[in-house]
């Protein structure tokens, strides 16, 4: 079980207006799909990048607060998940902060769920993201080794700085961190695209802020050099397995999102993470 589904996004509208979020989302090309209809949780996606949008009074900057994972009946009693009624899914409850919630298949279709209001469903999805691939999460402990492992995500102790869950199906990553941080949230999403220059392209038009990096001594790609200094996008590998990166940050006032297109390169790497928080990018 456990294959990644969705991102949990909480915002507090006293903080950070419902406004201000849904024009957030909109200009990253998200669409609001449904909405529950107790109001306080809404699907919105961008291809196959799924956000429950959750209204909460947290007192917080719009935060990474939990996921989503494909279950069943036999799942739910063996984790002893309780039923949450503002979203109709069943929840683990858990202390580090990262919701876990069990959706059925029967759940994948809003149309078949009574409690959920169809908001927009003919509006065709953008193509600047194809799917959520992975988060940083800034806290590692044995509650959460416990807790991924036993969803059945594969387990790698990285280095000295990280440990690495991996989903069943390989297409989501939680890279832990091991430092200590104030924040022990989740202060970046990773994400795939077909194209990461279109991408850049598409986010620029719509005024998002993308940082200018120093490529002096970045790793060459070939043909793909021109395209890459063209739009400032940090690569790395060569032309047979690489992965071709831009950033944008502060996306709802405090989360960073990398987005990237990828060639036989499968694994989110420690340093490539790292390289966005070096003091010459920020």
């Amino acid at each position: 079980m456990a294959d990644f589904s969705f991102l949990e996004l909480s915002y507090d509208p006293a903080v950070y207006s419902t406004e201000n979020i849904s024009n957030d989302l909109i200009k990253l090309g998200f669409i609001h799909r449904s909405q529950h209809k107790m109001g306080q949780v809404g699907f919105w996606n961008h291809r196959e990048c799924i956000f429950l949008l959750r209204k909460t009074t947290s007192n917080r900057m719009p935060y990474i607060s939990g996921l989503g994972v494909l279950g069943s009946i036999e799942d739910i009693n063996t984790f002893d998940a309780k039923f949450d009624g503002t979203s109709d899914f069943f929840k683990i409850e858990n202390s580090f902060g990262i919701n876990t919630y069990i959706i059925q298949e029967n759940q994948i279709d809003p149309d078949i769920e009574n409690s959920y209001t169809i908001v927009n469903s003919t509006t065709p999805s953008m193509s600047a993201f194809k799917n959520f691939t992975g988060i940083k999460l800034n806290i590692f402990n044995n509650e959460i080794l416990k807790h991924f492992s036993e969803l059945g995500f594969s387990y790698t102790d990285v280095s000295d700085n990280y440990s690495k869950f991996v989903s069943p199906n390989k297409k989501f990553t939680i890279m832990c961190s091991k430092s200590v941080h104030e924040d022990k949230g989740v202060p970046t999403i990773l994400v795939d695209t077909h194209d990461v220059f279109k991408a850049t392209a598409f986010f620029v038009s719509n005024n998002l802020e993308i940082p200018t990096f120093d490529l002096t001594n970045q790793q060459s790609l070939g043909k793909l050099d021109f395209k890459i200094n063209a739009y400032n996008c940090k690569a790395w590998g060569n032309e047979q397995s690489y992965t071709i990166e831009n950033f944008l940050g502060n996306v709802f006032g405090s989360l960073d999102i990398i987005f990237r297109q990828r060639k036989q390169y499968l694994h989110i790497q420690e340093t490539t993470l790292d390289s966005y928080y070096a003091n010459e990018t920020r």
